[in-house]
């Protein structure tokens, strides 16, 4: 069962929601508010007469099956636009702003779960890791005024 899909009553409760409709009602004021952390708990658990617990748990299994239904598509898509990404700015000799984009890729993988092993990621960035190092010497102050 996908909270997305699942349909909201307009004519029940909040108090009488299922658990499902309750978690497809709390992803709906978590995709308005932009941000999961910008969605009060506590009001919710008012809401819906339920322990602030609850509503973490439901926060948790929101998140679980988001992550259960994008995860490879996410993660092939986010890999194939990292890695193009590095290698325009090491083209243009733009490190300064590669580098931000691996810092910024690595947030993401780790961010939604992705644990990967010392490794494996040496695997994958050893090519990157040599441009980058060559492109780092040419570092200037003005790269550092970019955002």
């Amino acid at each position: 069962m996908t909270y997305k899909n699942t349909p909201i009553p307009e004519d029940k409760d909040p108090e009488d929601y299922t658990h499902n409709e309750r978690r497809a009602e709390i992803l709906k004021h978590i995709i308005d508010a932009g941000l999961s952390r910008r969605v009060n708990q506590t009001e919710l658990a008012q809401r819906y007469e339920a322990s602030q617990p609850q509503i973490s748990r439901d926060f948790k299994r929101i998140k679980e099956e988001i992550r259960d239904t994008i995860g490879n598509d996410i993660q092939v898509d986010a890999y194939a636009l990292y890695q193009s990404s590095i290698a325009k700015l090491l083209d243009q000799e733009r490190p300064y702003l590669a580098c931000k984009v691996m810092d910024d890729y690595l947030k993401f993988i780790y961010g939604i779960g992705i644990e990967k092993s010392p490794e494996k990621i040496d695997s994958e960035c050893s090519d990157l890791r040599e441009r980058l190092s060559e492109a780092a010497k040419k570092i200037d102050k003005e790269d550092f005024k970019e955002k």
